[in-house]
């Protein structure tokens, strides 16, 4: 039985669904994303990047008032509970090309 633990990728999309109610008009809608969102968050092998980090952040900041202090305790949170991934020149090179090749077989695929 093999016992790694999956390296899962999540977005700042996703931890914004979890920190923040209200995105979505229809508050049902929004409640089932927030759930989504957390069960998501709640799995092992999750890794973020900074970019992701800062985003999260910044959006915290400007739309619900974060202060410097609830900031740093989630950025701490965040390097406690999670694999924390430095963005360089090279991960956003490979991803672009990554993305590239996803985006040129899905045009292939479903070009008729």
């Amino acid at each position: 039985m093999n016992n790694t633990i999956k390296q899962v990728f999540v977005d700042s999309n996703i931890w914004l669904y979890c920190f923040l109610s209200g995105q979505d008009k229809d508050p049902k809608e929004d409640a089932r994303k927030r759930m989504i969102a957390n069960s998501i968050t709640d799995v092992e092998g999750i890794v973020i990047s900074t970019q992701v980090i800062h985003e999260v952040c910044s959006i915290l900041k400007r739309k619900v008032g974060f202060n410097e202090e609830q900031i740093l305790k989630l950025i701490e949170s965040f390097e406690r509970r999670y694999q924390i991934v430095l963005v360089d020149l090279f991960i956003v090179k490979n991803a672009s090309e990554r993305i590239f090749s996803i985006n040129f077989l899905s045009y292939s695929i479903f070009k008729f």
